[in-house]
C-alpha cells in the first residue's frame, strides 16, 4: 500500500497483487484487527527502541539509494529504504524483518551490512547532505516479536569496504555473466537478420545495433549496463583499424571477451 501511496502508477504491485490483498482480508474479518495491532504494536516499539531520542529528524519512506561509483558502466543502488531518517549528525536506519533466526540470521547480517554500505557511499549531493559521514544507527524490528534490536557497530563496518567490495564484484560479475549467452544470441540473430550488411558494412550494422540498445534505454527506461556497449564499440574500433574481430561469431570468444570487458569496468565503478 506504501509503494501505491508513494510511486502511484509507477508501483510495482500489481492489479493482481492488489485483488490477492483484498481477498486475504475479506476472507477473514480479523485479519484487519491483527494489522491494527501490528501498526499499534510498531508505535510501542519505537517507543521502547530508544528512536524518539533523536532529535529533529527528517524521515524518508521507500527511499532509494544509488552507490556512488567510479563509473557508469554498471549501477549498484538499494530501492525501498522501508524508513530512513537523518538529523545533523546521526542517520536512523530501520530494518523491518518477521523474525530473526538460525535460518535468516546470516542474510539478515549481509543485508544489513549491504545497505549500511550503500548509505555511507551516496551518490546524489541530496542524499551526501543527508547521509554523508554521519553516523548510522541501525535499528532491526522484528514484527512477529514485537521486539527492536539496536546494532552498535559504531563504524567498525568501514573497515570491512575492500571485503565488501569483493563480494559486490563477485555478485555483479556473476550475474552479469548470466545474460552472455542472451547478448551473443541476440547479436547473432541481429547479424544474421541483416547478413549482406554484415558482410559489407559491419561498422555501420554495429552502429545501427549499438543505436537499438541506445532507444530501448531511452523510450523504454531499460537500463543496459554501459561496459556492452563498450564492447561493441571496440568492434568498431577493430574494424577501422583493420584488425581481426572474428571472435564476435564464436560463443566462446564473444563470452571470453565481454566478461574481460565486465570485470574491467566494475573495478573501475568500485574503485577496488
Amino acid at each position: 500500500m506504501i509503494s501505491i501511496f508513494m510511486k502511484k502508477e509507477y508501483s510495482d504491485i500489481t492489479v493482481m497483487d492488489t485483488y490477492t490483498i483484498t481477498d486475504f482480508f475479506q476472507k477473514d474479518s480479523t485479519k484487519e484487527l491483527e494489522l491494527l495491532k501490528h501498526i499499534s504494536n510498531v508505535k510501542d516499539m519505537i517507543s521502547s527502541s530508544g528512536i524518539n531520542e533523536y532529535q529533529g529528524i527528517i524521515w524518508n519512506i521507500n527511499k532509494h539509494i544509488r552507490f556512488e561509483g567510479q563509473n557508469d558502466d554498471v549501477r549498484v543502488y538499494k530501492l525501498n529504504y522501508p524508513i530512513i531518517g537523518n538529523n545533523e549528525t546521526d542517520i536512523i536506519h530501520i530494518i523491518l524483518e518477521s523474525s530473526l533466526n538460525e535460518i535468516n540470521f546470516w542474510n539478515i547480517m549481509i543485508k544489513t551490512l549491504l545497505e549500511r554500505f550503500i548509505i555511507y557511499n551516496p551518490e546524489s549531493d541530496k542524499d551526501k547532505g543527508k547521509y554523508k559521514d554521519k553516523k548510522i544507527n541501525t535499528f532491526l524490528f522484528l514484527l512477529d516479536t514485537c521486539s527492536v534490536i539496536k546494532f552498535d557497530w559504531g563504524e567498525w563496518d568501514k573497515d570491512l569496504y575492500k571485503e565488501i567490495k569483493n563480494e559486490i564484484k563477485f555478485s555483479l560479475v556473476s550475474h552479469c555473466e548470466d545474460k552472455h549467452n542472451d547478448i551473443y544470441n541476440y547479436f547473432s540473430f541481429f547479424k544474421h537478420s541483416n547478413i549482406e550488411e554484415w558482410e559489407k558494412e559491419p561498422d555501420k550494422l554495429i552502429d545501427r545495433f549499438i543505436k537499438k540498445f541506445r532507444q530501448k534505454h531511452k523510450l523504454e527506461g531499460i537500463f543496459y549496463p554501459e561496459y556492452i556497449i563498450k564492447f561493441f564499440e571496440d568492434i568498431n574500433t577493430k574494424i577501422e583499424d583493420e584488425e581481426d574481430y572474428d571472435y564476435v561469431n564464436n560463443l566462446e570468444s564473444f563470452n571470453k571477451k565481454l566478461s574481460k570487458k565486465l570485470n574491467i569496468s566494475i573495478k573501475k565503478y568500485l574503485g577496488c
